[in-house]
């Protein structure tokens, strides 16, 4: 929860052989910690076991003893958030575990009395709860384990591989498989805690995502220029395939090339037989019989060749949507926006489709 001052919360069983716990009480035990002080719902808790929610640390005694009354040995360990680099910590013992602070001068088991010690509380399930308050700094390094752990290593060695371990986890492990070969499996328990290789992690992973976007960043913004340019002037680059280049000025000022001329390379003529198409009009009774019209494309300008024979009969020609005139010569935007077919009407009311391309 955001409002609780809680920031982790672990817990270990403790040996068996004091008393005989089943699974279905252990899982209660877990949910029951979990609810309370992990996910801070001290109001529906609290009520529900009697508990004075009103302060974490009567709240956290209360608990620790309704486990103690139901034989259920553990220990628990509340670390509230930091600080000025150190932070409270609550520990609460029901059985025979341990708990210890560790750093690289020195060991310390924390006893029933609630101060630092050196003396381990005599094994058997407690009548009552032990409760501990103190500090960690940022160097210190909480532990609390099983009996079956405590009892079979020793101190200097469990120091030894805390502080040589690279994290909490790693000591961990190192310790589980030392303990292991020497007493049952049954229940050997650990967990560690260390303020420092929390804050160390997320640090690295926001200074990563740093780099990462400061490095992606300019690629994608190079990559979308390069579309626009693309886009805006690729279709400019694009080589006429239907004839040679002609320079447009002179293509709008001077007749057609004459096909002889062999200084100068005449534009591709284009003639096609004329698309007949359906008209609404109907047409006249005696329609025109010279109708052909020959168009050239050259680059983006479309002329008619024999505009002399034909233009009397014309009455005007619809290049595209929305432009329709009576001239010889049309100049489009380019080449790509020249269309398939020209329609042209006669003085007649005639209309016939040309295909241009």
């Amino acid at each position: 929860m955001p409002d609780s001052p809680i920031n982790y919360v672990m817990m270990v069983v403790d040996n068996f052989s004091s008393a005989i716990i089943k699974d279905l009480e252990l899982t209660e035990t877990e949910l029951f910690v979990n609810r309370l002080f992990v996910k801070g719902d001290y109001k529906q808790y609290a009520d529900k076991f009697q508990i004075n929610r009103d302060d974490i640390k009567k709240t956290f005694l209360e608990a620790s003893a309704f486990l103690c009354k139901n034989k259920i040995p553990c220990t628990i360990v509340l670390i509230l958030k930091s600080v000025n680099e150190t932070r409270d910590i609550y520990v609460a013992r029901t059985g025979t575990g341990s708990s210890y602070i560790i750093n690289s001068q020195s060991i310390h088991v924390i006893n029933d009395s609630g101060d630092l010690g050196d003396s381990i509380s005599q094994p058997g399930l407690l009548e009552k709860p032990q409760l501990f308050s103190g500090k960690i700094n940022k160097e210190d390094t909480i532990l609390i384990c099983s009996e079956n752990l405590s009892a079979v290593l020793d101190r200097n060695f469990i120091q030894r591989v805390v502080v040589s371990s690279k994290s909490p986890e790693e000591a961990c492990k190192k310790l589980l498989h030392s303990a292991s070969g020497t007493v049952r499996k049954d229940n050997i328990s650990v967990a560690a805690f260390n303020g420092s290789f929390i804050n160390r992690h997320p640090n690295k992973e926001r200074v990563s995502t740093k780099t990462l976007l400061l490095t992606i960043i300019p690629l994608i913004l190079i990559l979308i220029g390069l579309v626009i340019y693309k886009v805006n002037y690729g279709s400019k680059n694009n080589p006429v395939e239907i004839s040679s280049p002609v320079n447009t000025v002179d293509s709008l000022t001077s007749p057609p090339v004459n096909k002889k001329d062999k200084d100068i390379k005449a534009p591709i003529m284009i003639t096609q037989k004329p698309v007949e198409k359906n008209i609404d009009k109907k047409p006249p009774d005696n329609p025109k019989k010279n109708t052909n019209i020959n168009f050239i494309v050259n680059g983006s300008v479309v002329l008619i060749s024999n505009w002399e024979s034909v233009r009397l009969e014309i009455s005007s020609i619809h290049w595209n949507d929305g432009i329709t005139d009576k001239k010889r010569i049309h100049k489009y935007p380019d080449y790509k926006s020249i269309p398939s077919t020209v329609k042209v009407t006669f003085k007649d009311n005639t209309v016939k489709s040309y295909s241009i391309k």
